[in-house]
């Protein structure tokens, strides 16, 4: 059993934080085992949105997933927090 690579990563509203995990994930060759996990964001729902249009292939999880997420993470190749 491979271990992930976990890539955890914050900033300021409007710093780029989604433009940046976009970036990461287009050099990804295979989504099939990426999963996303934006938690704090309450209803701004930019990441649940955009994250999933661009990248069909990747789970996304928010607040009230932790336990799902959680799940996932031993399946997952990249995992970014």
């Amino acid at each position: 059993m491979t271990k992930p690579s976990i890539t955890v990563f914050a900033g300021l509203s409007g710093s780029g934080k989604t433009n940046w995990i976009c970036q990461q994930i287009r050099d990804i060759k295979s989504l099939e085992k990426v999963i996303y996990f934006s938690p704090g964001t309450g209803n701004i729902i930019i990441d649940q949105t955009c994250i999933p249009t661009e990248f069909p292939g990747i789970q996304v999880f928010s607040d009230d997933q932790e336990i799902e997420f959680l799940h996932q993470i031993p399946q997952a190749k990249e995992v970014y927090i």
